[in-house]
């Protein structure tokens, strides 16, 4: 204590700076760190995901044939495709549109955390 009390303020406000940009920097590489090891882990994990999907989507499609085949059994083969596609089409508009409203949702909570967070940075500024 007596060791600070010879220091001036002003030193010890520039020794208080000193230590909490080191803090950060030290906190900043830490975090570098620990993504790149959360990189290097997940990588083959999801180099075989990707491979899975890849797979599943490949199924995916020769299933649709075989549904147009089967259905050529009952009707033409023009119609046959007519059926699956508007299935597929229907399907996807129903995705698509839940995806939308899903991320509108996501955006607008987004905007609304950053509009509070720029309120805070403005507080923080005038404080």
């Amino acid at each position: 204590m007596a060791e600070n009390e010879v220091k001036s303020t002003f030193m010890l406000i520039v020794r208080f700076f000193s230590l909490a940009k080191s803090l950060l920097s030290k906190e900043k590489s830490y975090v570098k760190q620990v993504v790149q090891d959360a990189v290097r882990t997940s990588i083959p994990g999801l180099v075989l995901g990707v491979a899975g999907l890849v797979f599943v989507v490949l199924a995916g499609l020769f299933s649709l044939v075989t549904l147009v085949l089967l259905l050529n059994t009952w009707f033409l083969p023009w119609v046959s495709a007519l059926i699956v596609t508007a299935v597929l089409l229907l399907g996807g508009l129903a995705l698509g549109l839940t995806g939308l409203s899903m991320a509108k949702k996501g955006i607008e909570k987004a905007r609304t955390d950053l509009d509070r967070t720029r309120e805070d940075m403005r507080w923080l500024k005038k404080n």
